[in-house]
Order: structure tokens, then C-alpha cells, then sequence
């Protein structure tokens, strides 16, 4: 059975301060991922500046990808302050549009 956490759950869990880097890189991603719609962590690792149009994500889910060759429907994802405050954190700084956004995995 699935549960959803509570305004207040989460409002907690936003809150509470992060002993070390680690915490507050898990943190940061965690709620980077719910603010964008649940967007999991294979996809936050394949996403490339040029997925970021106007204040929005659009890509296309890896595992869609991968089982469906037809009718593949982009994702859009609008982007808000936290969101944005995540990609200047922890975002490459070379923002050429084929980099990954973030540095989990490299094109190697």
C-alpha cells in the first residue's frame, strides 16, 4: 500500500538541518525530485542543459525509452525557485547543452 507523507511530514523533513555534505546532497536531490513531480534519480542523472527550455524540463523518461518506441510522449517539468536553487548548486558549471546537468555520470 502506498502513503503519501503530510504537509506537515514534509514540512518537517524540509526543516531539519543536515549533519554533513552527504545529508544535505541527499536532502537537496530528495526534494529536488518531489518538486519535479517525482522525477526519479536515473533521469535527474541523464538530464542535459538543453532538456531545460524556459523555466521547464522536457525529457523523455529513460525506461519509457527503453519499452516503448512509439508514441513517445515528453515529460514537462516546471521548474520553481527550490528546483532552480538545486540546479545552481550542484550543477555543472559548463552549461553547453549536451553536458549533464548534474555530475552523477559522465558520457564516457
Amino acid at each position: 500500500m502506498k502513503k503519501a507523507l503530510s504537509k506537515e511530514q514534509l514540512k518537517q523533513l524540509f526543516n531539519a538541518k543536515p549533519t554533513n555534505y552527504f545529508q544535505e546532497k541527499a536532502k537537496d536531490f530528495w526534494f529536488f525530485s518531489y518538486s519535479c513531480n517525482g522525477i526519479n534519480i536515473k533521469d535527474i542523472a541523464l538530464l542535459q542543459y538543453k532538456n531545460i527550455e524556459d523555466e521547464k524540463i522536457v525529457f523523455y523518461r529513460a525506461k519509457t525509452k527503453r519499452t516503448s518506441k512509439r508514441n513517445l510522449k515528453p515529460i514537462v517539468v516546471y521548474l520553481n525557485d527550490f528546483s532552480n536553487s538545486v540546479i545552481e548548486k550542484y550543477g555543472n558549471k559548463n552549461k553547453n547543452s549536451n553536458n549533464f546537468v548534474f555530475d552523477i555520470i559522465s558520457h564516457e
